[in-house]
């Protein structure tokens, strides 16, 4: 199969998995089977071929259902829901330290059983049945095959990412609005910019624009459509044609426009708005603690080099 063929293919088949999952969603009537971050995880995986995300095939069903389970279990806790959202993402931190790979929409699949308030089984079901699927797809094409061993891990930007995490939770419960604490898309590219060892003002620029255009494509869409089935179908290839136009590649705009589905209806008012300000704080964040380590580098070799 040549490559634009092969693309074509991917593409389509990615298509099929998230409207049949909105299938499932109609025919059964729960809304906890949908998953947007499966949308985000598909083009990760089959489209992009992310390297971190499909190098051990079978951590695809691990890491998201355990993250997904712990964000499960802990909503079910009698905890307010910034102390939810804290403490599943030291939970989640963890088991990414753990497994040792960064399958980095787990953090999205750990922050979503909170955000919605799932509280039935069906989710974690969901989560099992999408993640084979996906797992196949990869193994079925041998798609892990060819991917270049893991360099070593800084588990440094981990504790970046946390202290960054808690400052924008205490930022958001100090001006009232808690469900400005976590937007899963934005946590799981804020996650893997902190691992590049650089982060130009255009990219993030690029992530800003993007990810706030696909939010309101979700959030306009949504509201002038009611049906899921097509609202999916129309949003979906606009984002395409999004990240066609920035010339990006960037998976968790995919998930905004199911997202903007099952949102609770405080959070999906504000849905553009809140992804601008939240995009801006983190993206931005991450661009000076960037330049900081730069410089700090740089500051560091010339006192090597005078030694």
């Amino acid at each position: 199969m040549n490559t634009l063929k092969a693309k074509i293919w991917e593409y389509v088949t990615g298509f099929l998995l998230i409207i049949g999952m909105l299938l499932g969603v109609t025919f059964f009537k729960d809304s906890d089977i949908l998953l947007p971050e499966i949308a985000a995880m598909t083009a990760g995986m089959w489209i992009y071929h992310e390297d971190g995300w499909i190098r051990e095939p079978r951590k695809i069903i691990t890491l998201p259902t355990i993250t997904a389970g712990i964000g499960f279990f802990i909503n079910r806790t009698g905890l307010t829901y910034l102390e939810k959202v804290f403490l599943t993402t030291i939970f989640m931190l963890l088991i990414l330290r753990i497994a040792k790979i960064y399958i980095t929409p787990s953090l999205a699949t750990g922050l979503f059983p909170i955000i919605v308030n799932s509280t039935h089984w069906s989710f974690l079901i969901s989560i099992i049945i999408s993640t084979v699927i996906l797992m196949s797809g990869v193994l079925i094409r041998g798609l892990h095959e060819q991917i270049q061993p893991a360099s070593k891990f800084n588990f440094k930007y981990q504790y970046v990412f946390l202290s960054i995490m808690t400052t924008w939770i205490f930022i958001t419960g100090f001006i009232g609005k808690p469900h400005m604490a976590a937007i899963p898309p934005i946590v799981v590219v804020f996650f893997e910019v902190l691992q590049k060892p650089v982060y130009p003002i255009k990219l993030v620029g690029k992530h800003i624009m993007v990810l706030t255009i696909s939010a309101t494509l979700g959030f306009v869409i949504h509201i002038s459509i009611s049906s899921w089935i097509i609202s999916a179908s129309i949003a979906l290839p606009l984002v395409f044609i999004l990240l066609s136009f920035f010339k990006i590649r960037l998976p968790a705009a995919y998930a905004f426009p199911l997202l903007a589905l099952i949102l609770p209806r405080d959070m999906f008012d504000t849905l553009p708005i809140t992804v601008l300000v939240t995009s801006l704080f983190f993206f931005n964040t991450a661009y000076f603690y960037k330049k900081y380590e730069t410089k700090k580098a740089y500051s560091q070799g010339e006192v090597y080099s005078k030694n």
